[in-house]
């Protein structure tokens, strides 16, 4: 697995898990890491968020609403029109598979300073 530092927290560089529910990879999660939250991503710089690739496929962050989390315990992260300018979040999706749409988990975990 491939990782870069920032601001304390080490990001999976690469997405995995393409196009399959939540259900079937929450449990895998690995031991001491987590699933990337938009805290995390605020605190990227443009410049970090292009090297991740943050944006670049859609992929899963935890629930930003927390009235949502029992219904749609997963948001997920887009790009504007995907021309990288920005990112979109959207609150609403259930961990269900959607068709073609092909949806990545990146984790992330906390360094100890």
């Amino acid at each position: 697995m491939k990782t870069k530092t920032f601001n304390g927290i080490e990001f999976e560089t690469e997405l995995r898990y393409f196009n399959k529910p939540y259900n079937e990879w929450k449990k895998e999660i690995p031991k001491g890491w987590r699933l990337i939250t938009i805290e995390d991503i605020n605190k990227l710089t443009k410049k970090q968020i292009k090297e991740l690739k943050l944006g670049n496929r859609v992929e899963y962050i935890k629930q930003i609403f927390k009235f949502n989390e029992k219904q749609y315990p997963l948001s997920w992260l887009d790009s504007y029109g995907g021309f990288g300018d920005g990112l979109d979040v959207y609150g609403d999706y259930d961990g269900d598979f959607r068709g073609s749409l092909a949806f990545g988990v990146r984790f992330v975990r906390d360094m100890k300073e």
